[in-house]
C-alpha cells in the first residue's frame, strides 16, 4: 500500500511540473504587421467572434465597461497574442481612457507574465480603444485562468478592472 501512495505521490509531482511546462517554446513568434492587416481583412477590425471569442466586464467603481476582442486563439508561451479594447461608460458610450498599468495574471498559481514585449497603443483619436500585441501568457489555463489587471485614469479618477481571458491553450 506505501508503494501504491508513492508512486502516486511521484507521478501527481511529475505531472504538476511537466504542467506548468507541458508546451513548445514559441517566444519569438511573433505576427508581422501584414500577417496583422491580413486578419483584420479577413475577419474585420474587431476579429470573427466565433473563432476568437470577446471579454465583456465593469470596473471596479463602475466608471467603465471594457470590451475585449481577441484577435486571435490565445496560445501559451507565444507573443503572437492580440486584442482589440474598447471602454465605454457605463451607458456604452466611448470613453477616453489613460492606462496607467496593463498586466495578464494567473490569480490561482500567483503568477504574472512576461511583458518584455508587451504593447498597448490607442487605436482612435479619442483614447476609448487600444490594440494590444506581444501578450505572452507562460502557461495554458482554461476561461478565466487568465486575467488582465488593468488600472486607467478617468478625468483624473482611478478606477481599475480584472478582466477575465478566454482558453489558453
Amino acid at each position: 500500500m506505501r508503494l501504491i501512495q508513492n508512486i502516486f505521490m511521484a507521478s501527481t509531482i511529475v505531472f504538476s511540473l511537466t504542467a506548468c511546462d507541458g508546451k513548445k517554446d514559441n517566444s519569438n513568434d511573433q505576427p508581422s504587421m501584414s500577417q496583422h492587416a491580413a486578419a483584420e481583412h479577413e475577419h474585420g477590425e474587431m476579429g470573427d467572434a466565433e473563432s476568437n471569442p470577446e471579454s465583456i466586464a465593469s470596473s471596479n467603481q463602475g466608471l467603465f465597461q471594457l470590451e475585449a476582442h481577441w484577435l486571435n486563439e490565445l496560445t501559451a508561451k507565444s507573443f503572437a497574442n492580440q486584442a482589440h479594447l474598447h471602454f465605454t461608460d457605463p451607458e456604452g458610450n466611448p470613453i477616453a481612457v489613460e492606462i496607467l498599468e496593463f498586466h495578464p495574471m494567473m490569480p490561482a498559481m500567483g503568477h504574472g507574465s512576461d511583458e518584455s514585449q508587451l504593447s498597448v497603443e490607442t487605436a482612435d483619436d479619442l483614447g476609448s480603444q487600444y490594440h494590444v500585441t506581444g501578450l505572452y501568457l507562460s502557461m495554458p489555463g482554461k476561461a478565466g485562468a487568465w486575467q488582465l489587471h488593468i488600472k486607467v485614469n478617468i478625468d483624473g479618477q482611478e478606477d481599475e478592472i480584472m478582466l477575465a481571458m478566454p482558453e489558453v491553450l
